[in-house]
């Protein structure tokens, strides 16, 4: 179900957008406009922009609902468009409207859409917003603008054979040549230019949530739902240590609190240690008396995200957009497949230094570069000299440093977070 509400003042605008899926998945998001715009106007940006999402979440089947009469009436053929920007408008959501196999739109009384009309007014009003769980974003121009292309000549460079390639599956006749392109080409696919990942926000200090020692605090979070997986998953649990940044998740078909406390236990208590503090939001699964009292009879303190503090979830959240956007590219042709591509998502996260700790998260929980594919098959020079009694005192070298290690980590997001360690 999407419903959608406008706002607008002689100030300015916004939208609000609730989007409810069948297992109670649900998203909420406030839009401002930085542009003037009328109520109708208002109305048709928030539907847009709620198709959009709709759209985001490969959603097939779609329930509309929204307090405009005349919008409503209008995509549904029983009032005419007199006004030029409202022709687009209704053209633009006409076409959004064909990618779903099932739409119905209906006309609601203001009532029954209140929590959308309370997100639209806000977005419309000078508050700040600071809300959590709700998305708050903003839209520079209209939907129906559209900007112009022209066209630019340039002269052939060191890209020309590289987009032939891409574009026509054009190679050099000189085998060498040609496999030297084919590897360049591997770093401009469409897949990563799609998917990747494009910040919204203004620019800001990063803050890092700072732990005594690792595996002491984890956050937890949910991402999906999903396509339906080939093993009928539509969500991800997401686990991460704030210090190590280690991460562990789990596609699932359920989300209640029994798959929550399994996840929990053997993922994060039984492969590590009995944490101090978990971090999560507030979400049913997370606030239930039976993952309460899981947590409880392990004396671990549980710390809710909330409206005063939206950010102490805020490595999980990250995470959790991180292993999306790794899946985005990895499943572009058979969605379905999403969860078996899964855990080598998680290996590369795992295996890649973050920035707010400069280091692996292989490396801060065990002490040693993990050994990649690419070493076995270029036979890098710790897999060529390979000898089990040197590995081994090698091992307790690099366990002695793994404590400086991780200080060093330590020290890293201390001067992430400020020269007096304040968490933001």
């Amino acid at each position: 179900m999407l419903f959608v509400d406008g706002s607008s003042n002689s100030n300015s605008g916004g939208a609000g957008i609730i989007f409810i899926s069948p297992e109670g998945f649900e998203v909420q998001q406030a839009l401002k406009f930085e542009f003037q715009a009328t109520n109708n106007v208002a109305e048709y940006e928030a539907l847009i922009a709620g198709l959009k999402l709709a759209t985001d979440l490969e959603v097939d089947i779609i329930d509309i609902f929204g307090d405009s009469q005349l919008v409503v009436k209008q995509i549904i053929g029983e009032f005419k468009t007199h006004n030029e920007n409202m022709a687009k408008y209704l053209a633009m959501t006409q076409e959004l409207l064909k990618k779903f196999s099932s739409r119905k739109l209906s006309n609601v009384d203001r009532t029954e859409n209140q929590w959308a009309d309370s997100l639209a007014k806000l977005a419309s009003s000078n508050l700040k917003m600071n809300l959590d769980p709700v998305y708050v974003d903003s839209l520079k121009s209209p939907a129906i603008d559209t900007l112009m292309v022209h066209n630019i000549q340039s002269n052939p460079d060191w890209r020309s054979p590289i987009l032939e390639y891409i574009l026509g599956n054009k190679l050099p006749m000189e085998k060498s040549e040609a496999r030297a392109i084919m590897f360049k080409a591997k770093n401009y696919c469409t897949a990563c230019q799609r998917h990747g990942s494009v910040s919204h926000r203004p620019t800001t200090e990063l803050n890092s949530i700072l732990t005594p020692c690792p595996f002491y605090q984890w956050g937890i979070d949910i991402a999906g739902p999903f396509p339906k997986s080939n093993s009928h998953c539509q969500y991800i649990v997401v686990s991460v240590d704030y210090a190590t940044k280690w991460v562990e998740a789990k596609p699932l078909s359920k989300i209640r609190e029994k798959e929550m406390i399994e996840f929990f236990m053997e993922y994060v208590v039984f492969r590590f240690e009995i944490p101090r503090i978990l971090v999560s939001d507030n979400g049913t699964q997370f606030i239930g008396a039976q993952f309460e009292k899981a947590l409880s009879d392990l004396k671990i303190q549980h710390i809710k995200a909330s409206v005063a503090y939206p950010q102490a979830n805020g490595l999980a959240e990250v995470t959790n957009r991180t292993i999306f956007q790794g899946l985005k590219k990895r499943i572009e042709e058979i969605p379905r497949c999403w969860a078996d591509e899964l855990p080598n998502v998680l290996w590369s996260y795992r295996i890649t230094p973050r920035s707010t700790t400069g280091e692996t998260p292989f490396r801060l929980a065990y002490g040693v570069d993990a050994v990649l594919p690419v070493e076995i098959s270029l036979i890098s020079p710790r897999i060529e000299v390979f000898d089990p009694s040197l590995t081994a005192e090698g091992l307790r070298f690099h366990n002695d440093l793994l404590e400086e290690t991780r200080e060093e980590s330590r020290l890293c997001m201390i001067a992430l977070a400020g020269e007096d360690g304040k968490v933001l």
